[in-house]
């Protein structure tokens, strides 16, 4: 028995010993845990394994001391807004602060945790709250020369300004994030963190660009971002770049090219060890508009049901809105009305309109719809001239801010040249300091001189390029309305013309503009045009192009070989611009003059000719109608009609 007795104490003690190994091995893991963060915690690479890692610790977390606890909550309120818990994320920073009225923690800390609280407030859809925590701890942390604070923020807070289509302020924060970057950060910095810096960067300038609908500019950021994002690794943000790559050439229409970056970050969610809940679910609700625009209901169907599954996990604002607007988008195509209703009214809880315009306008379009599905066609009809008000609106905001933008752009862009400069000059530092050889200093020195002139003049070439890019646009499309001007869709049919294909113009001339603008007004006339201009450009495809020619002319062209579908395209056209008045001024009507190519000796100039007496005739018979020009003679499309009121 005593024996017995013995034996049970040795093991009591052997299981003591172990307890005690064990949790001495804890302890000291959380302290090196936070040490290992720290190194990497600029290079925003948390993630759901980094969360998971410090929640092993809260059960012991009292144990610990007080500074332990407060760098814990610090490092465990940046885990949780990176992996979009962001409720969760405020009240961390809440236990932080009440650690920190006990035992003081440092002002950086401080600091990074307010950033923290800005960041999780704009992915909450919570602009007005966000902004006066970044612009606050901007300020504070430039006077404590915190740089690296500061600088994300203002990439936060120009995300914000981005978000409300103030795109002047956006690119205005970024240019000083960028000037922090090149007078204070870069000289002397570390390679890996030059590259994570200018992934933040062009990654926040492509999300500028795809706020304002330059969704080809967007996609070259981003792979800008993806590019600097494989050089340090960030497996995190690398999700992030190949997802907005594929929507931008989705939302450009290039199908092709956008289902490559979808099957990559498909590929990589699939292999992940960690769970990204947010990421998944935006994927997923990408895919289901991606088959419903190409009418795969099946393919939408299997990925709306992957959708459905992480919505639950997910707290961001705007993947939650896209997730309604894609299953909106699916149930429009199934004929499921009522359930788009019920996705929009759950829109219209997350945002409102001010927040986000975009995804307003979006809603009220699948609303009006579902009504009109439904057969409530006062309903729809009431939201669909909403819809057209609010478009109206962004573009009038878009053009009035131009100018401001395009200054704003040039300075982040010069600021942009200057960081790329300083990031090769830190590299032919770095090969100085390793050079052991008096006698290979001063040939490091020239070598650094003469790559830095070389890198200046190519600055200059890129800049003056990027200007030549931008004055090519404006030399090829109409201020007013955004189409193509009367150069480019001329040069477009004189480029038809010299090939043997066969093809039809329609030439277009606003009833009455003139009384329009007397009664109205120049600015209501323009509204007028803005408008016929919008409604042209719904029936554009790889084979219908549209111009203006100037004043109250525009011009089709269609590439096709059948003669009737120009006249069909010219009765549609006209019969769309009846569908609805323009801010008080009733339906414009237009007169068509429409001739067709069938003789491959026939130069584009001709057939301008040719239309343009279509049209006179046109004009004559009363207006409001449609006439072909005819081997020699001038012949009726359609029968004319006159359109009645509210029709």
């Amino acid at each position: 028995m005593r024996n017995k007795n013995k034996a049970w104490l040795l093991i009591i003690s052997a299981l003591t010993a172990i307890i005690s190994v064990s949790s001495k091995v804890f302890a000291d893991g959380l302290p090196d845990l936070l040490a290992e963060i720290e190194k990497e915690r600029f290079l925003m690479k948390s993630d759901l394994q980094e969360r998971q890692k410090l929640e092993a610790y809260l059960d012991q977390l009292p144990s610990y001391p007080l500074a332990t606890q407060g760098e814990f909550y610090l490092y465990y309120q940046n885990a949780l807004v990176r992996t979009g818990k962001l409720q969760e994320s405020i009240s961390a920073r809440q236990k932080l602060l009440d650690i920190h009225k006990q035992s003081p923690v440092s002002p950086s800390f401080l600091r990074y945790s307010k950033m923290l609280l800005g960041l999780a407030y704009a992915n909450l859809s919570k602009g007005d709250q966000s902004k006066p925590w970044l612009i606050e701890v901007i300020k504070d942390a430039e006077t404590a020369a915190d740089y690296q604070i500061a600088f994300h923020s203002s990439l936060i807070l120009g995300d914000v300004y981005s978000g409300e289509k103030n795109f002047s302020q956006a690119f205005a924060s970024y240019q000083k994030a960028q000037a922090m970057l090149s007078e204070k950060m870069l000289p002397g910095g570390q390679k890996m963190q030059g590259y994570a810096w200018q992934a933040e960067m062009n990654y926040r300038t492509g999300y500028v660009y795809r706020h304002m609908w330059r969704d080809a500019d967007a996609a070259e950021f981003f792979k800008r971002a993806l590019e600097f994002d494989r050089l340090i690794g960030n497996a995190r943000n690398i999700k992030y770049d190949l997802n907005q790559i594929a929507d931008a050439y989705y939302r450009l229409g290039d199908f092709k090219e956008a289902i490559v970056y979808y099957q990559q970050l498909e590929e990589i969610l699939q292999q992940s060890e960690v769970s990204d809940n947010g990421r998944h679910l935006d994927f997923a609700s990408s895919m289901v508009n991606y088959y419903v625009k190409q009418n795969k209901l099946g393919f939408a169907k299997r990925y709306l049901e992957k959708a459905q599954n992480k919505f639950p996990l997910v707290q961001s604002t705007s993947i939650r809105i896209r997730f309604f607007l894609a299953s909106s988008n699916y149930s429009i195509l199934s004929g499921n009305f009522k359930s788009v209703l019920e996705n929009c009214q759950a829109i219209e809880d997350e945002l409102t309109e001010k927040t986000w315009p975009e995804y307003g306008s979006e809603m009220l379009r699948l609303r009006a719809e579902a009504y009109y599905g439904l057969g409530e066609y006062r309903k729809s009809s009431e939201l669909f001239e909403r819809v057209h008000q609010l478009y109206l609106e962004r573009s009038d905001h878009v053009r009035l801010m131009t100018a401001e933008v395009e200054r704003a752009r040039f300075d982040f862009e010069a600021e942009t040249l200057k960081v790329e400069r300083l990031m090769q000059d830190n590299q032919f530092k770095a090969l100085e300091l390793e050079s052991e050889k008096d006698k290979f200093r001063v040939s490091v020195i020239i070598i650094v001189l003469a790559l830095l002139l070389i890198f200046s003049l190519v600055a200059m070439v890129v800049f003056a390029l990027r200007n030549e890019k931008k004055l090519k646009f404006l030399a090829e499309y109409d201020a007013l309305t955004s189409v193509p001007n009367r150069r480019s869709i001329i040069a477009y049919g004189e480029q038809l013309s010299d090939g043997e294909g066969e093809f039809s113009v329609l030439l277009i001339d606003v009833d009455h503009f003139k009384n329009i603008n007397d009664t109205f007004g120049h600015a209501q006339g323009d509204r007028v045009l803005q408008y016929i201009a919008l409604v042209a450009s719904s029936f554009c495809n790889n084979s219908v192009r549209f111009g203006r020619l100037g004043g109250e002319e525009f011009l089709f062209i269609v590439n096709s070989s059948v003669e009737s579908v120009a006249l069909t395209l010219a009765r549609s056209f006209s019969d769309k611009l009846q569908e609805k008045a323009v801010e008080g001024i009733k339906s414009p009507t237009v007169s068509v003059g429409v001739a067709f190519r069938s003789d491959p000796s026939l130069s584009f100039g001709k057939l301008l000719e040719q239309a343009d007496e279509a049209l006179y005739q046109a004009k004559s018979s009363g207006r409001d109608c449609i006439k072909q020009y005819t081997e020699g003679r001038i012949k009726q499309g359609f029968t004319s009609y006159t359109h009645e009121a509210g029709s």
